[in-house]
């Protein structure tokens, strides 16, 4: 599914399939071409040859113009080539040919496909014709659109290539990680790039590349993958899209299995197993794509094997085995080597070490413990070195009866002073974490925390004889009125050190922000002035520090006013200013037969839209959830329009929208789009609105009680009902009066 988040940063992408829409034909056959093996060091060579960055800038010879009369614009010929080497990089590590050119028409059709896309402010490949746009440029963009790999909210070109296309692996996409296919179609020979604003395009239908494609699979992550474009995500997408060589796979039949050599463990991945299957046969570049995804996170330097069984070649058994190796993408290629002597005698043995320009010190290992005296299933570990290297970091977890439940290790070195961060979550609730470093030279730092617990404290039991020993104390403020500004202040006893300070930030309506304000060493009071983006009702202080424990306070500096004193004629005269209470205005689509698409959008005028949360279930039993707004917008009085266009990438057969606000309640357009053209609307509401007029009354509790008491003499329409679901469990019971009558009473603010 796709979504174009226009309120809150956020990133979308549209993959298309094959459809008929107009194509490049190859050129006259030549000779074949198939993968290529690439070492690291061949790869770094290739992205120092041909470079691109995430954060490079589009440039314009012709700015594009978003105001009538309408104009496209032209990307220049820099940003385009740094984009299209970003392209070619992925082909390269895939073993692709990776000599892709740029096609001045094809840019032509994708930018008028990001025009048409930033003024409908939707990404769609069938778009319809923006107000005052010529039939002949809505034309470009129409067709471009239905030939490109779109994307809106990238901070750059080649972000959306390797953060969107390459990646795919969101719950929108990962059915066909179509844009990934797009990428790594081998008969690929040309393409170009669109962008206007935040809305950008890659032109994906071209099959110039003259010969044929011999190689019989395309793997992605492939044989050499670099880890910056992993991220060690544990939801990322594996593919292996296969050529005709093998007949179409089934998928009762096929089975997955990763091997990574520094976990030791073996990941099965099939239609059987809980982790994340499917084979798509869409006509996404290569069309036949096995698609799985092992559900945990995979280390840098890591090597996988991965065997796919159940495939067939003319009926006969066929298997595919490939190894994938995880590296350092900015790792230099020197090795260094250590000179050794050693001298024996009868009665003693003594190693003497020659200190040359390659001289490494001994290995030693340090040990950890962190106890956490409320259990919890996210850790955050982090690992400072203060010396020559750290080799080895062994994370071993033990459970509340005091057993090893997991071990986890990471191989890489990290020379100099780069802070290690990892953070962890395992599947069962942890007391005890221990942490095994091996290094060279002085002893690292290192810190354990609990991220996902509101009220802890962990003490490290055990250290080397350097390490001094580190604590951790959670401090939770709450404070009667709303506030936009703090000052924090921690002050240590004596000259004990601060190790880190971290907020957390709570609104009354559930919404969350962490805030790191201290990641380093720090003596004496330290203070911090600090500004979450929401009014904010509870703060939590996580302070890692050192000896005793240090005083901590938390002020308000600015508060959200509710009194306003004085006036014209009246100077002592007291005004309340009452904040607008939070209604939620839910929508849900039942429908009778399953779709793909929709179109929604929200208009508002005045207040705010404080949250807006999108619910689906699929036709198998799986449950999504996407957070389109999580902050408070503030929307003019003039009115404000937030608009989502989304392709579910599986059957559905439910969907649920909650808009939360206040002030007025906002106008809302919510469609299925059918295959056939034809249009299905929601059926919404207001929640707790029982009996359908508009207002939230006690007279909606009287009926809501009356009907959960299987009263006859009263009938709740559908859409009544919908609304009496106040706790969104999808049943209508005695909780949903209680949370009904709560509100009225102001002891709750929405539901």
């Amino acid at each position: 599914m796709t979504f174009v988040k226009r309120l809150v940063s956020g990133l979308a992408s549209a993959a298309l399939a094959m459809t008929g829409m107009p194509v490049t034909p190859m050129t006259a056959a030549g000779s074949g071409y198939g993968l290529e093996s690439h070492t690291p060091q061949e790869i770094r060579a290739f992205y120092a040859a041909h470079p691109w960055s995430q954060n490079d800038r589009t440039t314009y010879s012709e700015q594009p113009s978003t105001s009538q009369p309408y104009a496209p614009g032209v990307i220049t010929e820099e940003s385009q080539q740094r984009a299209i080497n970003c392209v070619n990089f992925c082909r390269y590590a895939a073993g692709l040919p990776a000599d892709v050119t740029l096609n001045t028409s094809y840019a032509e059709y994708v930018q008028a496909a990001s025009l048409v896309s930033s003024l409908n402010r939707m990404l769609s490949h069938a778009p319809s014709q923006p107000s005052g746009m010529s039939d002949e440029l809505y034309a470009l963009g129409k067709s471009g659109a239905g030939s490109s790999n779109l994307a809106a909210g990238y901070s750059s070109l080649p972000d959306s290539v390797v953060s969107g296309y390459m990646d795919d692996s969101d719950s929108s996409n990962i059915a066909m990680v179509g844009h990934r296919r797009w990428v790594l179609n081998p008969e690929m020979q040309q393409t170009a790039f669109g962008q206007v604003g935040s809305y950008s395009g890659m032109y994906a239908f071209d099959r110039s590349r003259s010969g044929s494609f011999t190689g019989e699979y395309v793997a992605w992550p492939p044989e050499n993958m670099p880890y910056q474009l992993y991220r060690g995500a544990s939801r990322y997408a594996f593919s292996l899209s296969l050529t005709h060589a093998f007949d179409t796979p089934d998928s009762s039949s096929v089975s997955v299995t990763v091997h990574s050599e520094l976990k030791n463990k073996d990941y099965t991945v099939n239609s059987q197993t809980g982790s994340y299957f499917n084979i798509n046969t869409q006509g996404y570049g290569m069309d036949r794509c096995i698609i799985f995804s092992p559900g945990v996170s995979f280390e840098m330097n890591d090597n996988l094997t991965v065997t796919v069984t159940g495939l067939t070649k003319g009926g006969v058994p066929a298997t595919v085995s490939y190894p994938v190796h995880f590296f350092d993408l900015d790792a230099e290629d020197d090795v260094t080597t250590t000179t050794t002597t050693t001298t024996t005698t009868t009665t003693t043995t003594t190693e003497s070490t020659t200190e040359t320009a390659g001289y490494l010190p001994p290995l030693r290992t340090a040990e950890l413990l962190f106890n956490f005296n409320q259990p919890g299933t996210e850790f955050k570990i982090t690992v400072i070195p203060r010396g020559k290297t750290v080799e080895e970091i062994t994370l071993r977890y033990y459970g509340v009866n005091g057993e090893m439940t997991d071990e986890t290790v990471l191989s890489e070195v990290v020379t100099g002073t780069n802070q290690i961060l990892k953070t962890v979550r395992v599947p069962y609730v942890t007391n005890k974490v221990n942490v095994s470093v091996t290094y060279r030279g002085d002893s690292p730092a290192m810190r354990c925390e609990c991220t996902n617990s509101d009220s802890y404290h962990i003490e490290m039991t055990t250290a080397p004889p350097d390490a001094p020993k580190v604590y951790t104390v959670n401090k939770v403020f709450t404070y009667e009125q709303f506030g936009t500004k703090y000052l924090l202040r921690v002050v240590p006893s004596g000259n004990d050190p601060l190790e880190k300070v971290l907020l957390r930030f709570f609104s009354e309506t559930g919404k969350t922000k962490e805030t790191v304000v201290l990641d380093s060493s720090h003596t004496g009071t330290f203070e911090a002035e600090v500004t979450p983006l929401f009014q904010t009702k509870k703060i939590t202080a996580v302070v890692s520090f050192c000896g005793a424990t240090p005083k901590i306070t938390c002020e308000q500096t600015e508060t959200v006013p509710d009194v306003v004193t004085g006036g014209s004629g009246a100077p002592d005269q007291t005004t309340t200013i009452t904040q607008s209470p939070l209604q939620t205005l839910s929508l849900k689509f039942s429908f009778p037969q399953q779709g793909d698409r929709f179109r929604f959008a929200v208009t508002k005028k005045g207040g705010t839209l404080e949250r807006l949360v999108m619910r689906y279930d699929e036709e198998y039993g799986g449950e999504h959830e996407t957070v389109l707004i999580s902050e408070a917008v503030d929307c003019p009085s003039k009115g404000m329009v937030a608009e989502y266009s989304a392709e579910i990438g599986s059957r559905v057969a439910e969907m649920r929208f909650e808009i939360s606000f206040r002030g007025s309640a906002p106008q809302v357009e919510c469609v299925m789009l059918r295959a056939d053209g034809s249009e299905i609307q929601a059926e919404s509401g207001l929640c707790g609105d029982v009996d359908c007029d508009g207002h939230i009354m006690i007279a909606d509790a009287i009926l809501l009680a009356r009907y959960n008491s299987e009263d006859k003499g009263v009938t709740v329409t559908p859409s009544g009902k919908v609304n009496a679901d106040t706790d969104h469990n999808g049943a209508i019971e005695a909780a949903d009066i209680a949370l009904l009558l709560e509100y009225l009473a102001g002891v709750r603010q929405g539901f």
